[in-house]
């Protein structure tokens, strides 16, 4: 069944062998931080090793996030199980009761009813790992459950099951906590006119002179 939760898998994110740690972008970043203090450094290398910058704040930003996420995935690993249990519990339950349902009315409401089970079976697989796990069934959570849950009937109602558009707005938010804290920089672009007026100064630059060894 297409929109059925338990028939889906989030995406593999990249192997985490071929991504840089934190502390190894730091430093490439103070690399190119010292670069650009250079006093011969042309003003089109300047601009490029802006932007080679600007794209290592970007990639540390995304680091830190994946880290926020696997350390939230670790954290609420039991619970998110133990739910998930209860949730397809509940749903395997409700699909049953409809199945033996016989008037038109009970119908209805136990086909409103698997529907509710199967949103809550994909909170439990499709929560943002970015933020901490609100548990479904505890009270004390309810507006922060409800808020995400309505989310994700969206897209379960849908029926593509592509959750990938919360996982991307949670982890923007969590970014956005990473800029206020002063952990990464706030993004920044370099427009296409600077980069045309850095390559005409680098134009009118006189090059540098060689020295002549001979005359040594």
């Amino acid at each position: 069944m297409k929109n059925d939760p338990r028939h889906t898998r989030a995406k593999r994110p990249q192997d985490k062998d071929q991504l840089e740690s934190p502390g190894r972008i730091k430093k490439r970043m103070r690399d190119l931080k010292r670069m650009l203090l250079k006093n011969d450094i042309t003003a089109q290398a300047k601009v490029d090793t802006q932007r080679r910058l600007r794209a290592l704040e970007h990639e540390l930003g995304e680091r830190l996030i994946d880290v926020q996420e696997e350390k939230n995935e670790k954290y609420y690993h039991k619970v998110k199980h133990f739910e998930r249990k209860k949730a397809l519990r509940r749903l395997k339950q409700a699909e049953k009761e409809l199945a033996d349902a016989e008037n038109d009315e009970d119908k209805a409401q136990l086909e409103e009813a698997v529907k509710e089970c199967r949103v809550n079976v994909a909170y439990t697989m499709h929560f943002p790992k970015s933020i901490g796990y609100r548990a479904l069934y505890a009270e004390n959570t309810r507006d922060s459950v409800d808020e995400i849950r309505d989310k994700i009937r969206a897209v379960v109602n849908r029926g593509d099951d592509d959750f990938s558009e919360i996982r991307k707005e949670y982890r923007e938010m969590y970014r956005a906590k990473l800029i206020v804290e002063g952990k990464i920089a706030e993004p920044q672009a370099i427009d296409e006119e600077e980069t045309k007026t850095s390559a005409a100064m680098d134009r009118a630059e006189p090059a540098p002179k060689q020295k002549d060894d001979f005359f040594e």
